[in-house]
């Protein structure tokens, strides 16, 4: 889809122009609850049949190597990488407070609660095309 060209609109047109597209999302949801219960039920050959449904690509293995890391890293416009890493430095700013150690707090005699943060180990992203 081909979206016209705005240059210069006037500020009263603003908000109708920044309007998302508005979709009956019931068929997608439903897409995407078989999509994810795939996933769940056949782990990565699921995700290596959906890549090949939907982005035609067949995938041999799912772990990026340091060498295509470094690859993709080339196509990477610096100010996208600084945007990146400016993000990351107030994300990590944002959650330092966090990592304090548990503090236990005794409720009741014999009885302590606390908090506990669990690392996750892996994670896989898959982000569509579309109007997200």
């Amino acid at each position: 889809m081909i979206l016209p060209l705005y240059a210069y609109p006037e500020k009263d047109t603003w908000r109708d122009l920044l309007k998302r597209p508005a979709i009956d999302s019931t068929s997608l949801e439903a897409s995407v609850a078989n999509i994810l219960n795939e996933v769940k039920l056949h782990g990565d050959e699921a995700v290596k049949r959906f890549a090949s449904m939907f982005d035609k690509v067949t995938i041999a293995n799912l772990a990026v190597t340091a060498l295509e890391m470094k690859e993709a890293d080339a196509f990477v416009d610096p100010n996208l990488k600084a945007a990146i890493r400016q993000a990351n430095m107030n994300i990590e700013k944002f959650h330092e407070p966090q990592l304090k150690l548990e503090e236990q707090i005794e409720i009741t005699a014999g009885i302590k609660c606390w908090r506990k943060n669990v690392a996750i180990d892996k994670v896989g992203l898959y982000i569509p095309g579309g109007t997200a």
